[in-house]
């Protein structure tokens, strides 16, 4: 079974509303709320301290609210550390990344790890905005990219070749440490009354996010664009990797994938400048077979399998 097939058959499982299955956030009550999680084997970079580890713990599951259309306000922690003071930074860095979304720390909870790693959970409670599901996204909708792309491509070469990270500026560097995606786009795209019928946020690889709508919504999504963030496009092309598949297997930028009515495209490019996120057309929805098509081609799905311990 797939971690994708797992992690529906779970939610199915444990009584998570049929609407709330394929979507990053769910609402209850003019709420929206979601929880991720990790262990440090998997997904701490080696050029991370503990509490940036906790900071991107925390960024992921907002991330998760913003897509679906929320603004954060409160953020619950739980920890798991071979050693106190392993834990405490890591909810050092929880803490840091809630006093720069302006949310607040209700509670957390610390516990004593004897397996020779530490994990951490983060649950995230905002204000429902809007609500942007997987599955709405339709045919005739525009597809926009709301803020950085290519970091995940820039760490994973760093993984595979220490003389890479030695060629990254500190400044590009802190955003695989601490990334800051736009959480505050739903805000501004609300105002402007312009929200986005379907939405998910890259935290597994691009490519697996656009999968991840094209399946829920049971739509073709046309990709014309896999061009990086502007702030990376030139350390990229000169590690030579600029290479569309690469681009695609990002991950962990916690970009928002954004299918948009195409009467609201000036609204939202609009709302987006405002907001100071950088945003670009992607492609469009068109009616067919599930699936991703990158210049009529299909593309490979590419995205990290925590079962399998890999990208895949």
């Amino acid at each position: 079974m797939s971690e994708r097939a797992a992690a529906l058959e779970a939610a199915r499982a444990s009584g998570v509303p049929g609407d709330c299955v394929e979507s990053d956030a769910c609402p209850w009550h003019g709420l929206l709320a979601a929880v991720d999680g990790y262990s440090a084997a998997e997904s701490r970079l080696p050029w991370m301290s503990w509490s940036d580890w906790g900071w991107k713990a925390a960024v992921a599951a907002a991330s998760d609210v913003a897509a679906s259309g929320g603004s954060v306000g409160a953020l619950l922690v739980s920890v798991g550390a071979p050693d106190p003071r392993v834990g405490v930074e890591v909810a050092a860095g929880v803490g840091e990344a809630a006093a720069w979304m302006g949310a607040t720390v209700l509670g957390g909870d610390m516990n004593s790890c004897r397996c020779g790693d530490a994990w951490v959970d983060v649950a995230v409670i905002g204000k429902r905005l809007y609500w942007s599901p997987r599955w709405d996204a339709r045919p005739g909708d525009i597809l926009v990219r709301a803020g950085p792309l290519g970091y995940g491509t820039l760490a994973a070469a760093a993984l595979e070749n220490k003389g890479v990270l030695e060629r990254v500026t500190d400044d590009i560097l802190d955003y695989t440490r601490r990334p800051r995606p736009p959480l505050g786009l739903p805000r501004v795209l609300a105002l402007e009354g312009c929200p986005p019928r379907a939405g998910v946020d890259n935290s597994d690889g691009w490519a697996e996010t656009l999968w991840l709508m094209a399946e829920a919504s049971r739509v073709r999504l046309r990709v014309d664009s896999l061009e990086p963030s502007s702030d990376v496009r030139g350390i990229l092309e000169s590690l030579g990797l600029l290479d569309p598949l690469a681009i695609a297997a990002s991950a962990e930028d916690y970009t928002l994938l954004l299918s948009i009515d195409s009467k609201s495209l000036e609204c939202t490019l609009s709302a987006c400048k405002k907001a100071g996120v950088e945003c670009l057309v992607i492609g469009e929805v068109e009616r067919g077979e599930p699936g991703v098509y990158y210049n009529g081609k299909p593309l490979p799905r590419r995205g990290w399998d925590s079962f399998s311990s890999q990208a895949v």
